[in-house]
């Protein structure tokens, strides 16, 4: 799912949904953070439509999220291991991701404006149910 849209926009924008519910959803300022705290059922009831709630939900079951377990080990004085344990946590719907989802992985340190390492990962629908480890080293 990559098409570009405003930061103020909705990410269920992305699939196919009738409008006046998109705008709902963003007057309402339900973010995926709110919704995932929700059933179809009171996701229906946050629109005033609950018809509409199972829709949603299921569209918002296949955004793509990853769980990232981290684990941080010194090598050196200078040098830190960490190790990435990434587990896929949405439905695989091929309409919308194909063959393959891709995702940056990175680590940084925001206070210092510095990236330590970037990775660019991609996850096919294989790989769905498996957890997927990844290690790289940085420097401190």
């Amino acid at each position: 799912i990559e098409r570009r849209m405003w930061s103020h926009q909705h990410p269920l924008r992305q699939f196919p949904i009738h409008s006046h519910l998109i705008i709902k959803l963003e007057e309402r300022n339900l973010t995926l953070d709110h919704i995932a705290e929700m059933d179809a059922e009171e996701l229906g009831a946050a629109v005033r439509q609950r018809s509409a709630g199972p829709l949603l939900y299921k569209y918002f079951q296949t955004i793509p999220y990853v769980e990232v377990k981290a684990s941080l080990q010194p090598i050196t004085r200078t040098v830190l291991r960490v190790g990435l344990i990434i587990h896929a946590d949405f439905r695989w719907a091929n309409q919308f991701h194909g063959q393959a989802e891709p995702f940056w992985i990175w680590m940084e340190d925001p206070d210092n404006d510095i990236i330590y390492h970037s990775e660019y990962f991609v996850l096919n629908r294989k790989q769905m149910h498996e957890e997927i480890k990844i290690n790289f080293t940085i420097p401190i």
